[in-house]
């Protein structure tokens, strides 16, 4: 996966966990759930097509705006 990509894909998740969160209105302390397929950013079905790299762009996206607004998560990768 080139540069170009990984920087899109976490992006893209920053962007959907902020309107995520400016829709639920979530208050410090509540827990966010997040629940993703990496097959499908790829464009594949569900679970043909894991990409551990994509899961990581999408955390690295997503964690930081979770922690900035005093959420609570526990990442947990179903393939581990």
């Amino acid at each position: 996966m080139n540069k170009i990509t990984k920087t899109k894909i976490c992006s893209a998740a920053r962007k959907a966990i902020l309107e995520l969160l400016k829709a639920a209105n979530l208050k410090p302390g509540r827990i966010v759930v997040v629940g993703c397929s990496t097959s499908e950013v790829t464009g594949k079905r569900i679970g043909t097509s894991s990409v551990m790299e994509i899961a990581q762009e999408i955390i690295q996206g997503i964690c930081p705006v979770i922690e900035e607004n005093s959420l609570t998560w526990r990442p947990n990768a179903a393939n581990t």
